[in-house]
């Protein structure tokens, strides 16, 4: 709520794409099916996958090396990883790098998740594990899938009935490591009703 305050544009292109799909929900009195939920929503997608680049809630994971392992850095260095040695991977770090998002990789650009976007990334190959907000692998989150319809639907319906309004635009907001990454102080945002 607190990137879509601060960017009017988007809120509008975001609503342009929720209003017609839920209208005709409402109006037919028919909830959104699996279908309708998979072929629908791009964008609203996209603003959450960017949200999630920026704001990732998970900051870190671990894992321990099973054996001896040479990496390459981007400047050709290698670097030896002894077997048993514990890695720790930033999201926070391999979400803002450069190399992978190209130019304003701390702006707020959902367009970087369409895939006709000139800053969309290339998410294969070597980078196919520089965006993961829900882990990667056999220790993936379980509830990945049932967590990503739910930001698509409540953002949706927020994004139907209200305006968010920034209380103080342009506020940057400091982050506060704890298990998770959270909101280092109130983040300010009224919510102005709309009609449809």
């Amino acid at each position: 709520m607190h990137f879509l305050s601060q960017h009017k544009d988007i809120q509008q292109k975001l609503r342009e794409e929720v209003v017609p799909i839920l209208k005709q929900a409402y109006e037919t009195n028919h909830p959104i099916t699996l279908e309708q939920f998979e072929s629908n929503f791009e964008y609203t997608k996209a603003v959450i996958n960017e949200t999630l680049r920026l704001r990732s809630p998970a900051f870190a994971v671990a894992r321990q090396a099973k054996e001896d392992v040479t990496l390459q850095g981007s400047d050709g260095t290698k670097y030896l990883v002894p077997k048993d040695s514990i890695c720790v991977m930033a999201f926070t770090l391999a979400n803002q790098d450069p190399l992978i998002w190209k130019q304003d990789m701390e702006e707020f650009v959902p367009e970087r998740f369409l895939e006709d976007h000139p800053l969309h990334p290339n998410l294969s190959g070597v980078n196919r594990y520089a965006f993961q907000p829900f882990n990667v692998g056999p220790r993936q989150c379980i509830g990945r899938r049932f967590a990503e319809m739910e930001m698509v639907l409540v953002l949706a319906k927020l994004i139907y009935h209200f305006e968010m309004i920034p209380k103080k635009p342009k506020e940057v907001i400091p982050e506060k490591i704890e298990f998770t990454m959270k909101p280092g102080s109130p983040i300010g945002v009224d919510l102005k009703p709309l009609t449809h």
